[in-house]
């Protein structure tokens, strides 16, 4: 037999079977992840956090394309971060429900589905009372924390919210038997309210009491609002927030003015200190709040 002939037959055997090999490496398209989004309910045009479902094969979203109702986004519109996931910056144009999905290789897309809201949306529902950012805002642990966390603390969205953390008390920790720190912990106590910057007692975050723990030592806060006493609201009575102290000059909010409302021409909503990074476990959405410097 031809010896060319034959090394056409043995590489064609090769080939069949590399391409079967292939074929059936993952037959049943079971991505070891799925995708997740953490807020299913954003403002038109902000940005979007993607997730994988398991923290393991985050890095597996890297460099990944992504498609909204089937359309490809611009790469200037994608950015992976180490450890987080795809920020997705979302058209600015686009209302209403959204299919946003990002390849994958052995299966076809993966994705979920959005729906983006007009701003106003969230100013006047009351089941998304703390606003968020227009865009995602990755924590970094500032270089200095508050000596002291009594204040009005505000939103940059809207300057008429305020959480005022009133007087807090300190505890020890202690491990075995042994006094480790004497302010590592402060329990927020009575006294804290979620008000309104401009007294409007018609606001659904007007005086509502709150309580949790603000560690300045391990960076960790934990605040649980209670607006029970609102009766027309409906579903968001209470709403418990995990987050950590931030570096303001990390984002972009430092020197960015204070949008204006009918009660902010106070110069100090200007004077950004401190700020805090929220997450709702209720709703899954990110606010930040900053302390006003005295």
């Amino acid at each position: 037999m031809n010896n060319r002939f034959l090394f056409r037959i043995i590489a064609g055997t090769l080939g069949a079977g590399l391409i079967l090999f292939l074929a059936s490496c993952n037959p049943q398209c079971d991505s070891p992840f799925t995708v997740l989004v953490k807020s299913p309910v954003n403002a038109v045009g902000s940005e979007i956090l993607l997730q994988a479902s398991n923290p393991v094969f985050t890095d597996q979203l890297r460099s990944r394309a992504v498609y909204v109702n089937n359309q490809p986004l611009s790469a200037d519109r994608v950015q992976f971060v180490e450890g987080l996931g795809l920020i997705v910056r979302m058209p600015d144009n686009m209302v209403g429900n959204a299919n946003l999905q990002i390849e994958d290789y052995d299966c076809g897309p993966l994705g979920v589905q959005v729906t983006m809201e007009d701003p106003s949306f969230f100013v006047n529902n009351p089941n998304f009372i703390l606003p968020s950012p227009p865009d995602i805002v990755i924590p970094v642990a500032p270089p200095v924390f508050p000596p002291d966390i009594t204040n009005a603390w505000i939103s940059p969205q809207n300057p008429d919210y305020c959480l005022w953390f009133g007087d807090y008390k300190e505890y020890p920790l202690i491990k075995g038997g042994k006094l480790i720190l004497t302010d590592t912990t402060r329990i927020v106590a009575s006294g804290s309210f979620e008000l309104s910057t401009c007294g409007n007692t018609d606001a659904y975050y007007f005086n509502n009491p709150f309580f949790g723990i603000v560690d300045t030592v391990n960076n960790y806060i934990e605040l649980t609002i209670d607006r029970s006493a609102k009766k027309d609201l409906t579903t968001l009575k209470v709403e418990h927030f995990t987050g950590q102290f931030i570096d303001i000059d990390e984002t972009a909010y430092a020197m960015e003015p204070t949008p204006e409302t009918a009660c902010s021409s106070n110069p100090k909503l200007e004077r950004k200190l401190n700020m805090m990074w929220l997450l709702s476990r209720e709703t899954g959405r990110l606010t930040v709040i900053f302390k006003l410097a005295l």
